[in-house]
């Protein structure tokens, strides 16, 4: 699961993510992009709920679809997600169970080959994926405060943290934040990627992956040394 910050304007708009990856007990596991960007569609790709559907989604729209941009996108995108969504299901919902994560939600924000302007449209597991187009403004997930003014992503992200850890909801249910802030800044002219900030315990994080990926390859090898022979 994912926080994502974003705010859309005709002319200009900007999603932002964390990187962490982390298993159903919350523990790190990796760091990870959590949006892509299709140049020839002029258009961000971004999600919550199950990592694997965002990258799988990256994927079909790049290998299986010929669609001129963000809205042609949106007239096959109902019935593909929901076909994707249903065989991922089928393939890992053994893992879904365990990070309590039984649904998907998937945006597209893009500049209009119609148009020229930016527009985002969101498609719900609950709801089947339709398309919803949705107005100017600031959203977020999981929750925080709003600001009236101008949004302070950062700030934002380090409370929607504190919610998740003070929450007291179980560990398989909460949102683990963390790792850098990914930041996409989107343009008629096109998209820049940058990187915005970085949580205080990142290195504390990339040393507990690094120990449980050595601590595996450790296991590998042993188990592969003993060959054939009993123990």
């Amino acid at each position: 699961m994912s926080a994502i910050i974003f705010q859309n304007c005709e002319d200009q708009a900007f999603v932002a993510t964390d990187t962490l990856a982390s298993d159903h007990e919350g523990r790190p596991g990796l760091f990870r992009s959590k949006a892509f960007y299709v140049p020839h569609l002029k258009t961000i790709v971004f999600a919550t709920g199950f990592a694997e559907m965002l990258e799988n989604w990256f994927v079909y729209i790049n290998r299986r679809l010929m669609v001129d941009g963000v809205e042609h996108l949106d007239a096959f995108a109902p019935e593909a997600l929901d076909e994707l969504w249903a065989s991922l299901r089928q393939e890992m919902g053994g893992v879904m169970d365990q990070h309590q994560c039984q649904s998907t939600t998937v945006h597209h924000m893009g500049v209009s080959e119609v148009t020229g302007k930016i527009v985002v449209y969101v498609y719900r597991s609950t709801t089947g994926f339709a398309s919803e187009r949705l107005p100017p403004g600031l959203a977020v997930k999981p929750e925080c405060t709003l600001p009236e003014g101008e949004a302070d992503i950062f700030e934002l992200m380090k409370e929607m943290r504190h919610i998740q850890k003070s929450s007291g909801l179980p560990l398989n249910q909460q949102v683990h934040i963390g790792g850098e802030v990914q930041l996409y800044q989107l343009t008629p002219q096109g998209c820049e990627i940058s990187t915005y900030a970085r949580f205080d315990d990142y290195n504390e994080a990339r040393a507990k992956m690094q120990r449980e990926i050595d601590a595996r390859r450790y296991l590998q090898e042993w188990e592969q040394s003993l060959g054939d022979k009993s123990y």
